[in-house]
């Protein structure tokens, strides 16, 4: 029968059993031992295998058949004399609706894969319906079992209504979808094979009338819930449920249904088509997880610090651009508000809270960050996380600590230039009274013996118009637009003269001591100036010491090119140099202040007692010289001032040392006609008798129109022009052009209160022009003069 080695069908099963179909049932030696010790009769089990319901076939690695039990005889209609039977492809292989399912079997079969197909066949005349599942006895046996599950079986079904219904019945087993009919009291009325296939039960099982709605759906009231309202219309909709089979697997649906009235039983029914969604619901996965991947990567790159919290401000999450730009490291739950400066706490909370309830504005707000003392200025944008099942904040913070100094140093620059401008301003107006004063002061003491008493009452006048001209040319340092007399010096004789004044500065309290370099260079800079610097920075290091002993060192050196190049300073000045190192040993000067103590207006003094503009105009001074001046310090430990100024090569030396003697043994006195043009009656009228007195015919003017007159008429007898810069209507440079374009040939000797750099600026350009500033000398008037008529 359906046994292939004997009729009664346990022999040969036995043999199987015992060989590598034995597998079925036991998967080691070890468990089949087991069996044997405990009693059981191999032949039981091919009793049960061959009186099953279901057709059960096992074949060879080649297809061929090596067991069929009577089932499998029954199902097909084959005389169980003949053994072995026709394998299910032969039976069903010309089937127009089986041979894919077949094909697809096979392949699963050569793929050592457990498969399934619903098929329908017509033999004999009948409708058949069977579900033909096949699995491999395990991973290294040949054989494969094969199980047929009868659906139904109808007869006549050449008629054309079962043909048709065959059809219809192939086209619901096959599609992919899950059709199914639920009766109003809840029990499955029909079921396709995906449908079943899901549930996990064969068809027959779910339509025996014990199967219900509930067993299947999570939530089978939804469909019902939706129409209530409609109870005698057809209904339809869409609803998302779960199906639960026996296994317990949960399988997500989209079920498109209907309700309508079945009038014939008088109830209604629900008609559904399912659509399964894990396929969609794992590639949405696959692709929120390629969304979420893209999205970590791009909020660890952005160039800007991004830090999500809470409502109430407790981090989430931060990325390392946050880290990287302001230096502060987040754990989950670490509060963000704590590196907030204090003034800003209030609103950015408020303004978290808002975007916590969307209810933000959107505009940035400017705020301060610290964190370990360092404080760090940032923009802050502030935006709700809307895709958040949770009131989540993304807080996005641009570094504009950068910027903001930047905005600070062009400020304080703003002011300087504007402080600049206004002492630029006074110092030339002052100029001019002071040329007036010292020059009118020469023209007295001209006129007076050193015996007679009104001569040193005059000559203190002049000193004490020095005294404020020198104030003047620190004002203009400040705003650096001083003209410098640079001279060439011996720094070591500048600081012996130094001496004793700077000991009386400073004190009984401080000890001063200078160490002077081995044939130190010479420079060639104002010694003024720098005396001034020199006295600045001592009497800085006598305020920073408050009373206290301490000790001021000055000591000078000489600096190579490649020691100035070895020590790698951009701001060093090319080629050999002298330096000036003045150090003191007091509290130092802290990190926080040493970037600024050269900005003007600037001072760690108590109101009052400084100005600001000390250390500004010092740095004024030296840059203006071609040098530097840097500065070192730490807290506790001092501060040591650097001032480095380029040597002045020897055969210069020589040069100046031989035009000085030459100025002061010349003679004065001369001839010629002068243009003398200047719009300050006080400083034309000196000018004019001190050159008449040295033999000079002076013709004034008191601006440029009334000089462009004498020009007119006398252009041929004039020799020399001497002109203010800075006049009413037009400057000295534009009417000097304007001269010379008349008659060429003419020199110019121009006199400004101002920098000479800043009439060099002019967009009028002068060619042969010498240069004067005020306020000046008689005597320095008149070797101008006589210099300018010398290189005729």
């Amino acid at each position: 029968m359906g046994l292939l080695s004997d009729q009664k069908g346990v022999a040969g099963l036995r043999g199987l059993l015992k060989g590598g179909a034995g597998r079925i049932l036991g998967k080691d030696t070890a468990r089949r031992e087991h069996f044997r010790l405990a009693g059981f009769d191999y032949g039981v089990l091919a009793e049960l295998v061959d009186n099953s319901q279901d057709a059960i076939l096992i074949t060879g690695e080649a297809g061929e058949v090596c067991y069929a039990n009577v089932g499998y005889y029954q199902q097909f209609d084959i005389d169980q004399s003949v053994v072995p039977p026709p394998a299910l492809s032969t039976i069903l292989g010309r089937q127009d609706n089986c041979s894919d399912r077949l094909f697809r079997l096979q392949k699963a079969i050569a793929a050592r894969q457990p498969a399934k197909e619903v098929m329908s066949f017509v033999q004999a005349d009948k409708l058949h319906r069977v579900a033909v599942s096949v699995a491999p006895v395990s991973s290294t046996s040949p054989l494969c079992v094969w199980r047929i599950q009868r659906y139904y079986r109808t007869e006549n079904s050449a008629s054309p209504e079962l043909q048709k219904f065959k059809q219809i019945l192939e086209v619901i087993d096959t599609a992919p979808l899950g059709i199914g009919i639920v009766s109003e009291t809840g029990v499955v009325e029909f079921a396709n094979a995906i449908f079943a296939d899901w549930v996990g039960l064969s068809p027959e099982e779910i339509l025996s009338g014990k199967v219900t709605s509930t067993d299947i759906f999570e939530d089978s009231s939804a469909f019902w819930s939706s129409s209530e309202e409609e109870r005698d219309l057809t209904y339809t909709g869409i609803e998302r449920t779960i199906i639960v089979s026996v296994n317990g697997e949960r399988i997500p649906i989209s079920a498109l249904y209907r309700i309508r009235e079945d009038t014939d039983r008088g109830i209604r029914t629900l008609q559904l088509v399912m659509r399964d969604l894990r396929v969609q619901l794992s590639a949405d996965l696959t692709q929120l997880r390629e969304v979420e991947a893209r999205f970590l990567r791009l909020f660890d790159i952005a160039p800007v610090g991004i830090v999500i919290v809470d409502q109430h401000g407790s981090v989430v999450e931060s990325n390392s651009a946050f880290f990287k730009n302001f230096g502060m490291l987040f754990s989950s739950g670490d509060d963000f508000l704590s590196i907030v400066d204090e003034t800003y706490v209030a609103e950015v909370r408020q303004r978290i809270a808002d975007a916590a309830r969307q209810q933000l504005t959107g505009q940035h707000v400017d705020i301060e960050l610290h964190n370990r003392g360092e404080a760090r200025s940032a923009q802050l944008y502030i935006s709700p996380l809307r895709e958040s099942g949770d009131a989540s904040v993304v807080l996005y913070l641009i570094d504009t600590t950068e910027q903001r100094n930047l905005e600070l140093q062009f400020s304080q620059s703003q002011k300087m230039q504007a402080v600049g401008q206004l002492a630029g301003g006074i110092a030339h107006d002052f100029n001019n009274l002071l040329t007036a004063i010292i020059g009118y002061s020469d023209l007295l003491l001209s006129r007076h013996d050193a015996g007679d008493p009104s001569f040193s009452d005059i000559h203190q006048i002049k000193q004490n118009a020095n005294r404020a001209a020198n104030l003047v040319r620190q004002l203009l340092a400040f705003s650096r637009q001083q003209t410098l007399q640079p001279a060439v010096i011996s720094i070591t004789d500048m600081l012996a003269e130094l001496h004793n004044l700077l000991r009386r500065l400073l004190g009984q309290h401080i000890e001063l001591t200078m160490t002077h370099g081995r044939n130190l260079g010479q420079v060639k800079a104002d010694q003024g100036q720098l005396e001034n610097v020199i006295i600045n920075l001592a009497v800085n290091a006598r305020d920073a010491l408050a009373g206290n002993k301490g000790r001021l060192s000055i000591r000078t050196a000489n600096i190579s090119a490649e020691q100035a190049q070895s020590l790698d300073h951009s701001w060093m000045p090319s080629g050999d140099c002298v330096m000036i190192e003045v150090a003191d040993d007091g509290p130092g000067i802290p990190k926080a202040v040493i970037g600024k103590i050269f900005e003007p207006f600037f001072t760690t003094k108590e109101v009052g007692k400084g100005t600001g503009l000390g250390l500004s105009t010092a740095y004024g001074i030296i840059k203006q010289q071609g040098g530097n001046i840097h500065v070192q310090s730490e807290v506790g430990e001092g501060a040591t001032f650097r001032i480095y100024l380029p040597v002045y090569a020897d055969e210069e030396v020589q040069t100046e040392n031989g035009d000085a003697q030459l100025e002061a043994s010349a003679d004065l006195t001369g001839n010629g006609v002068i243009l003398l043009v200047e719009d300050e009656d006080p400083v034309r009228a000196f000018a004019s008798r001190a050159l008449s007195g040295k033999g000079y015919t002076v013709l004034e003017a008191d601006g440029p129109d009334q000089a462009l007159e004498i020009v007119e008429t006398r252009a041929d007898e004039i020799d020399l022009v001497i002109s203010d810069v800075v006049m009413p209507g037009m400057d000295g440079a534009r009417l000097m052009k304007i001269i010379q374009q008349k008659s060429p040939g003419i020199r110019a000797i121009f006199i400004s209160g101002y920098a000479e750099n800043a009439f060099r600026d002019s967009d009028e350009l002068v060619e042969d022009y010498l240069f004067l500033p005020k306020p000046f000398t008689l005597k320095q008037l008149a070797a101008r003069v006589k210099e300018a008529f010398a290189d005729r």
